[in-house]
């Protein structure tokens, strides 16, 4: 995972030293806030062309759904994460780069999110245990 044109540089040199393709996921920031390519910024397609063949896909994790403090704050935020890594996903396809993995993941917005057309994947590490974390977001 990475979300940076000289980070794509050094996994394409290493994986051209080791003679393997070593896969890479584009980091999507969602939320504003957190690190990641904004969807609408000019490095995507640069990191995208970088990485070539090795590009997997486009991932994000909408770490302010955590400051959220209702459902309906919760679903917004859910559709803002799934609409951002979906674009992107398209504005790599339109320049010709591959991308089939298109991953969302926050728990709270598994919980809310009201459909996940575009997405290929959700992983909300503490979905499946619902721990006192989310007790606590109510």
């Amino acid at each position: 995972i990475l979300d940076n044109a000289a980070a794509a540089r050094a996994l394409a040199d290493r994986s051209r030293a080791l003679g393997i393709a070593l896969p890479a996921l584009i980091e999507i920031d969602s939320d504003g806030h957190r690190c990641g390519v904004r969807p609408d910024d000019a490095a995507l397609l640069e990191i995208g062309h970088v990485l070539g063949p090795q590009l997997r896909g486009v991932m994000t994790h909408a770490g302010d759904s955590y400051n959220c403090r209702s459902t309906d704050a919760i679903r917004a935020l859910a559709e803002r994460e799934r609409a951002a890594v979906v674009h992107c996903a398209q504005r790599l396809r339109a320049a010709g780069l591959p991308c089939p993995v298109v991953s969302v993941g926050s728990t709270p917005t598994a919980t809310c999110a009201e459909h996940l057309e575009g997405v290929t994947e959700v992983r909300a590490g503490v979905y499946m245990f619902f721990d006192l974390v989310m007790a606590g977001l109510g």
